[in-house]
């Protein structure tokens, strides 16, 4: 009984020590610095490759930490053509990260002698930052499940599914199945947060075919939940936003359509403000301006009349131009009346196209006149006037 009781002290003691120690860069295990990861970036030049890398910094685990950084560099790499003359060139964006998982996508073009020949390239790679492990964006499918047909299926029959892409918006359906058929490295799938992006190259002028953005529920029984992808996935919040190498991702074409049909509309609606505004303010004619300064009452019955004559007229307002004043007044009783005053000339000087002059007219006035009102003019040709 006592050997037996000090086996189990022993075994227990035993598997205390191994969960406690852990178990190697397993997948599942979350370094307990990965939310304080960033990701820098290096350059890396050799021959005819000229690539920005991503590097992680801020791991506890340097061992896991090289191994993330060595594993990208090598995923990036391959992408590079084999041939004496052949190049890489590129560089990568932040489309996902969480506790486990980092999604890039590397942008560039496989080079090659002849510079027609380039090919552009947009690849997703999908690291698990608790093991290091590339996976394939088609882990999260389980295994034997005709996902390549499904996928067809759902970008045939939704095209609300379909997305934008500003350097080619004239793709079609019958061009993307073409090239999703022709072979399986014209295939290509990424996971985002909202859905799975697949899109294809195509081997005509086309280049990337954006393809379709497949939402995660609409594949619910195509996805195996048990994988080690899916799990990484769905490990804590989508952070890639807070980096500055995040980008943006395609948007459905549906939801641009409807951006630019709203703005449109709201462009139209500010061009029949803008016309029914113009039309509502009609354009000042050219006129000749008259505005009272001072009235001055005099000793021997008469007033004088001060003030200045603005030009916007394209002819000179000469002495001889005035004509008649029609002078309103208040009586004692405060009843408005006017009286009309004619003129043969004005003793004031010119007034050429564009200026303003001072005048000043001495009339004599009614015996019920108490005080001035207002002043308008009359002259001998036909331009408005304003008092």
């Amino acid at each position: 009984m006592r050997i037996l009781c000090k086996s189990l002290w022993l075994l227990t003691a035993l598997l205390a020590l191994l969960l406690s120690a852990g178990c190697g860069d397993s997948p599942g295990k979350v370094d307990e610095n990965i939310k304080n990861i960033q990701l820098e970036t290096r350059k890396f030049t050799k021959d005819n490759t000229t690539v920005v890398l991503p590097e992680i910094t801020g791991m506890k685990n340097e061992r896991l930490q090289k191994k993330i950084n060595d594993n990208l560099k090598e995923a990036i790499l391959k992408l590079e053509r084999k041939g004496e003359k052949s190049g890489l060139e590129g560089e990568y964006g932040i489309v996902f990260l969480n506790d486990r998982l980092l999604v890039i996508a590397f942008e560039g073009q496989n080079l090659v002698e002849d510079e027609n020949g380039n090919t552009s390239i947009i690849k997703g790679i999908h690291i698990d930052l608790t093991s290091g492990k590339i996976y394939e964006p088609t882990e999260i499918f389980k295994k034997g499940s005709p996902y390549e047909e499904e996928i067809l299926n759902l970008a045939q029959s939704l095209p609300d599914l379909r997305l934008y892409a500003p350097d080619n918006e004239n793709w079609s359906y019958g061009l993307f199945k073409s090239n999703w058929d022709s072979q399986k490295k014209n295939q290509f799938y990424m996971l985002t947060e909202d859905y799975l992006w697949v899109y294809t190259f195509s081997v005509a002028e086309e280049g990337i075919v954006p393809g379709y953005g497949i939402p995660y529920d609409r594949m619910k029984h195509l996805l195996d939940s048990d994988s080690d992808l899916w799990k990484a996935l769905g490990s804590g919040e989508n952070r890639a936003e807070a980096f500055d190498g995040y980008i943006t991702l395609p948007e459905y074409q549906v939801a641009v359509d409807e951006r630019n049909a709203r703005e449109a509309a709201n462009q139209q609606m500010q061009a029949m403000k803008a016309a029914a505004a113009k039309k509502a303010v009609k354009p000042k004619k050219p006129a000749i301006t008259w505005k009272t300064t001072k009235v001055v009452n005099n000793q021997d019955g008469s007033i004088t009349i001060n003030g200045q004559y603005t030009n916007t007229t394209d002819k000179t307002m000469t002495k001889t131009n005035w004509n008649k004043l029609t002078i309103y007044y208040k009586t004692a009783s405060g009843a408005e009346k006017s009286f009309v005053k004619t003129f043969d000339k004005a003793i004031e000087k010119e007034a050429p196209p564009g200026t303003t002059v001072a005048a000043w007219f001495k009339v004599n006035v009614p015996g019920d006149y108490q005080s001035f009102i207002r002043v308008s003019h009359q002259f001998n040709y036909s331009y408005t006037y304003s008092n």
